[in-house]
């Protein structure tokens, strides 16, 4: 089984807490979404195996968005990421997590791969949320109907189902909490192998 961590770097600040994560994760490979509005100056030195995604330039919502808007908004990331980083990604992540098939497609049309969808929580119920998903990430109980399991509790039964997944942690709060990152990724090992997207 194969299992992908990957970071969502939505702010500026969460640039702060990359030293402890790198710390926390060791050689344990990991995608880092960046969304170009709200990066760093300068290129930020990432360390162990990883790979950079585009996570579009504005992080605006999409919904009510066309999609030659939403594809735009992520080729002005590519070509901002290509610029800082001197690469080319191949795999992006929507704002918000608002998958739309047809981005998925336009995309692929510029060599990208298509969106993994992220491993839901088991536990939770449906949202409000307009997306209507609970997605196992750092805030997994975010909602109306908070999921009293223990974060780890969760990450393992998504890892006994024994199939490829997907999931995304916000640095802020899992800087916050090392040993949950640290546990998991632990966990992860156990069951299948950590790879890049």
């Amino acid at each position: 089984m194969k299992i992908y961590l990957s970071w969502d770097f939505d702010y500026i600040e969460d640039y702060e807490h990359l030293e402890k994560i790198f710390d926390a994760i060791g050689d344990t490979p990991a995608t880092y979404f960046l969304v170009g509005s709200r990066h760093p100056e300068q290129p930020v030195a990432f360390r162990g195996r990883f790979q950079i995604g585009n996570h579009s330039f504005s992080h605006a919502e999409w919904y009510g968005m066309p999609v030659e808007q939403r594809v735009a908004d992520l080729m002005k990331n590519h070509e901002f990421l290509k610029k800082m980083y001197g690469l080319d990604c191949k795999v992006y992540r929507s704002p918000h997590l608002r998958n739309f098939d047809d981005t998925i497609l336009e995309m692929m049309n510029y060599g990208y791969k298509p969106e993994m969808h992220c491993a839901e929580c088991p536990w939770c119920l449906p949202m409000t949320h307009s997306h209507l998903k609970v997605y196992f990430s750092s805030h997994h109980h975010f909602g109306p109907h908070p999921c009293h399991r223990k974060f780890e509790e969760a990450f393992q039964l998504i890892c006994e189902k024994g199939q490829d997944f997907t999931f995304f942690l916000d640095p802020k709060p899992m800087a916050e909490r090392l040993d949950r990152l640290k546990n998991i990724i632990s966990i992860g090992k156990n069951f299948g192998t950590f790879e890049l997207l």
